[in-house]
């Protein structure tokens, strides 16, 4: 806890070590200087809370003690708090109309089919064809909207097994290449040779997404890479691009129905976050343009690792 004694003309009198730490400003600068334009300039002034005490004795001319302690925990912990009770409530309304909507969806797309048989044997003009492949095309993108929120929604509990990061990106690798190819980006990849234990399937989605936001992002002939290394902190997986980048800052990411993207859903970065957050990790990421990087990080202890 930061420890600053003002005078009666609400000047700093004294500023221990932590103060310096917790501010960002060395004691010699702020001696003199008032309380409220000093604590203005402080660094993450929003982070730290104070409690005015007197000073009765009045000692050293310090008439107050500002107690200063740093609430940025308690302050992401709400944060936290407020995020898993909003998604909580927009899961509890939004699984009851997703079910609504799939069945009928499922019926439609079954007619599609139908309509699909008899118009090829009618020997239909291609004007027809194509519209019906449009309506087609629309019923399953809304099939595969109400498939991912349902994801989102209803996470179900992670069950860890052994595995190594060689595996895991092979297995994307297939699953993945066929759409790279497609679109003429070469994916890179770059694997330690380490064996941890995790839940496969919610670590393999998650970087599934990062790597399919990676291809929409890019233009043919660009470079996606994946890495995955190990450290003392555990796993990290990174997945870069050379798009635009994310020219807004102050962008929701990771919330779900939030796109840059025109066609987007909003819920691919958001399935991924919530994957990792279910394994006890962290993702974030970095952007400038021409390069971005979502990092993934498990706090997961490795099973063996070699150099």
């Amino acid at each position: 806890m930061a420890v600053v004694g003002i005078d009666h003309a609400g000047r700093i009198r004294s500023f221990d070590d932590t103060a310096e730490r917790m501010s960002g400003m060395r004691r010699e600068a702020v001696l003199g200087q008032p309380f409220a334009d000093a604590m203005f300039r402080m660094r993450a002034a929003e982070d730290v809370a104070w409690t005015f005490v007197p000073h009765e004795s009045g000692a050293g001319g310090i008439a107050v003690f500002a107690f200063g302690e740093d609430v940025s925990a308690r302050r992401e912990e709400a944060r936290k708090t407020r995020e898993a009770e909003r998604i909580a409530t927009v899961a509890a309304l939004g699984t009851s109309l997703a079910h609504e909507i799939r069945n009928p969806l499922n019926g439609a797309l079954l007619h599609v089919n139908v309509l699909e048989r008899l118009l090829e044997r009618q020997g239909a003009d291609d004007e027809c064809v194509e519209a019906l492949e449009v309506v087609e095309q629309e019923i399953r993108r809304l099939s595969r909207l109400v498939s991912e929120f349902l994801e989102f929604a209803q996470p179900s509990p992670p069950v860890a097994h052994a595995t190594s990061a060689a595996d895991v990106v092979a297995r994307l690798r297939s699953l993945v290449t066929p759409r790279f190819d497609k679109a003429g980006v070469v994916l890179q990849t770059h694997v330690a040779d380490v064996a941890f234990e995790t839940d496969v399937p919610k670590l393999k989605r998650a970087i599934e997404q990062l790597l399919v936001n990676a291809l929409e992002a890019s233009s043919m002939g660009d470079r996606v890479k994946l890495g995955v290394t190990c450290s003392s902190e555990g796993v990290r997986v990174e997945v870069e691009d050379q798009g635009a980048g994310i020219t807004d800052p102050e962008l929701a990411l990771f919330e779900p129905f939030v796109s840059t993207k025109a066609k987007g859903t909003g819920l691919g970065l958001a399935i991924a976050r919530r994957m990792v957050t279910d394994l006890g990790g962290t993702l974030d990421f970095t952007s400038q343009p021409g390069r971005t990087v979502f990092s993934i990080t498990l706090p997961t202890s490795p099973l063996s690792r070699n150099a």
